[in-house]
């Protein structure tokens, strides 16, 4: 029978249950292999240096044999942010040394454009009236503690417990200087994490890059989802697990002839068959998917057990969709928020069960906010400035409250809510947390400049 939340540490003489080493999937492949319900992404190698080949699709149904394998394909060859230094963001960054400490950055991509007034609700008579038909009544609205000026949107109640901790901040306006309302290239942009969104990397992808290690554990960085431009590294491996419910090995005795299998073909099958036992590992710990669970409830389960039981875990980035709220918005952005704030809640709970709350951190990202007014469908269309939730023991509370910046309807800029916080600082604040003892230099490689962080994060452990 299978428990939650799962146990703090995984079994050490459980085959798999550690890393597998980086150069083993690097000879094995000069690009990507989807095998048995995963994606295991990892780079090409040549003489001529080291390059990133595009994520493989995702296969939703694992296999129960291994596939023939394919041959291998060729080689692909408030404030403004401080000034940024000289090293562009295409640049991969060179760390003197891996970093050694523990911490887990969880991302939660609310995929479509979450409509930020309608999350963080400015108190203002500037808000009712350009929201005569979705806005909502101030009287709802959940409070937030050393401020009256904004509240929260009634479905983020189950958060109150996390925000009356002091560990939930809100950043307010964030957004690039100039945004771009289609969502493939708003995508990109936030996904490269530069504004041209042309870097062939990801924000994550770079800082795993430059802090990997020889013999790095497979499942050191994992999204949720599915495939993740974010996590495009040059060398550094990600797997990519569309369900998880997908995977389910029904004896020991075909779990171990299906990684046998798997470990006579080449050494990238190998990694990807060691990938599939532990994902069906994982998955025997969770509990049965009920009706009520939306995405973002169950992706965090997952999250919440991959915590607790791979301690080499660093980043896991989370992907949901349904956010681009057109028309009928109050029933369907309702829902969906309510959906994020239980899963928030009980991913807290969890990973504070299992002894895992204070070296963890979860941060949202949507492409771009919703315009001030609504558009007369009911909804809202694509606009600039959005609101994100930064949540870990590492938050603290500020002087003014837990929101930092500002959603302002009253000053609009053609239409949208002005951008005051460049996504970046966002980052900037979640890889100094992550990388603990790295020195903030290595962050601003990453992402190619200097930028400011959010007052809020605690960058060092007390």
């Amino acid at each position: 029978m299978s428990t939650w939340p799962p146990p703090a540490a995984p079994d050490p003489d459980r085959p798999g249950s550690r890393g597998i080493s980086r150069r083993t999937l690097v000879l094995g492949s000069l690009g990507a292999a989807t095998v048995s319900g995963i994606a295991v992404i990892y780079a090409s190698r040549s003489s001529g240096g080291a390059t990133s080949a595009p994520p493989s699709s995702i296969v939703t149904t694992p296999a129960t044999t291994p596939a023939t394998p394919p041959p291998p394909p060729p080689p692909t060859t408030t404030s403004p942010p401080m000034t940024p230094t000289t090293t562009p963001a295409t640049t991969t960054p060179t760390a003197t040394a891996p970093s050694t400490d523990d911490r887990v950055l969880v991302v939660l991509h609310l995929g479509g454009g979450n409509d930020a007034l309608n999350t963080l609700v400015p108190l203002t008579g500037a808000y009712h009236d350009a929201r005569p038909v979705i806005g909502l009544d101030d009287s709802t609205l959940v409070a937030l503690p050393g401020t009256t000026a904004y509240g929260l949107h009634p479905s983020l109640a189950p958060l109150g417990p996390i925000l009356a901790a002091g560990n939930l901040g809100i950043a307010a306006g964030i957004g690039f200087e100039h945004p771009n309302r289609s969502h493939f290239a708003s995508l990109d942009m936030w996904w490269a994490g530069s504004p041209d969104g042309t870097t062939g990397s990801g924000w994550l992808g770079r800082w795993l890059d430059a802090t990997a290690g020889p013999d790095d554990a497979l499942l050191r960085a994992v999204g949720l989802g599915g495939n993740v431009p974010a996590l495009r590294a040059d060398v550094s491996t990600s797997v990519a697990i569309a369900e998880i419910e997908q995977f389910s090995l029904t004896s020991a005795g075909e779990s171990d002839a299906l990684a046998a299998a798997w470990a006579s073909l080449t050494p990238a099958h190998a990694a990807a068959g060691a990938a599939t036992q532990q994902i069906a590992d994982l998955a025997a710990l969770l509990p049965p998917t009920a009706d009520t669970d939306g995405d973002v409830t169950r992706r965090l389960r997952i999250a919440a057990a991959l915590i607790a039981t791979e301690p080499d875990a660093r980043v896991i980035h989370v992907a949901v969709s349904g956010f681009d709220t057109h028309a009928s918005q109050l029933d369907t952005h309702a829902a969906l928020l309510a959906d994020v704030a239980r899963g928030i809640a009980e991913f807290q709970t969890a990973i504070t069960a299992s002894g895992n709350a204070t070296r963890t951190m979860l941060v949202t990202t949507s492409e771009f906010g919703r315009r001030i007014e609504d558009n007369g469908s009911a909804g809202t269309d694509h606009g600039k400035a959005g609101v994100q939730l930064v949540v870990s023991a590492g938050v603290r509370a500020l002087d003014s409250g837990v929101v930092f910046g500002t959603l302002d309807p009253a000053d609009p800029i053609d239409g949208d809510l002005r951008p005051v916080i460049d996504p970046r600082s966002l980052y900037a604040t979640a890889l100094d947390w992550l990388g603990g003892g790295l020195a903030a230099e290595l962050t601003d490689q990453v992402l190619g400049g200097g930028f400011e962080r959010l007052p809020f994060v605690i960058p060092t452990r007390g």
